[in-house]
């Protein structure tokens, strides 16, 4: 993927309260700062920060939106080694990876990664707007970019199914979605098709390629 860019500053912008949450995920989408991440992710906070590759930069809430469960954050000054590329296509079946910060306040402030499968082409009660995979999730993971073999975004991870009995059982937006949220803002976003054998990438590349412009969702002042 041609997407790569040379980082020429990582001066922070700003630094969050010290009483902030770490309160999700969230992924820059093209070159102007714009991230995508969830909307219950940052719907109670006053100020939203966006930690990555260590700097934390002071975000402006674009749009959100309940039922999509969406939001647009945007810095003028957010630098990142490169972008998410969303997939043209998805299927039920392939094998994905979901990036994220769980947990940050116990876990610690390193990306992790857990792997699966797309289950099902629908979420919770059939909503067509989103779809289930196996890779474990757990809140803070949310907002995060899910990740086919090939280092595409196919969906934004959202939530999990809990309960006695129910074992991994994941729910993500899909990324169509995603991009019709971007489109309707006015906000670039870039699409790839699937490559193929050849192109597709392990676990530890796919992070490499994700932990470029995947970071933390910091919140303050509930």
């Amino acid at each position: 993927m041609d997407n790569e860019k040379t980082v020429k500053s990582t001066v922070p912008q700003s630094e969050p309260p010290p009483n902030s949450s770490k309160s999700g995920t969230g992924f820059v989408v093209n070159e102007h700062g714009n991230v995508l991440t969830n909307e219950h992710v940052v719907n109670q906070c006053k100020d939203i920060f966006f930690n990555i590759h260590g700097v934390n930069y002071s975000m402006v809430l674009m749009w959100k939106d309940d039922e999509m469960d969406l939001a647009i954050l945007k810095s003028n000054n957010l630098i990142t080694p490169s972008y998410a590329i969303f997939s043209e296509q998805m299927r039920s079946g392939e094998d994905v990876v979901a990036l994220g910060f769980p947990l940050g306040n116990v876990l610690g402030d390193d990306l992790k990664v857990t792997k699966g499968n797309i289950s099902a082409m629908v979420g919770y009660k059939s909503d067509p707007d989103f779809f289930q995979f196996t890779a474990p999730i757990q809140p803070g993971n949310s907002g995060g970019p899910l990740l086919n073999e090939y280092g595409l975004v196919v969906g934004v991870n959202t939530a999990a199914l809990v309960g006695e009995g129910l074992q991994n059982i994941n729910f993500a937006i899909k990324g169509t979605v995603g991009q019709q949220a971007l489109g309707l803002n006015s906000v670039e976003f870039h699409t790839e098709p699937n490559g193929n054998d050849e192109n597709s990438l392990d676990a530890a590349d796919l992070v490499k390629v994700g932990g470029d412009y995947t970071g933390q969702i910091i919140c303050s002042g509930f």
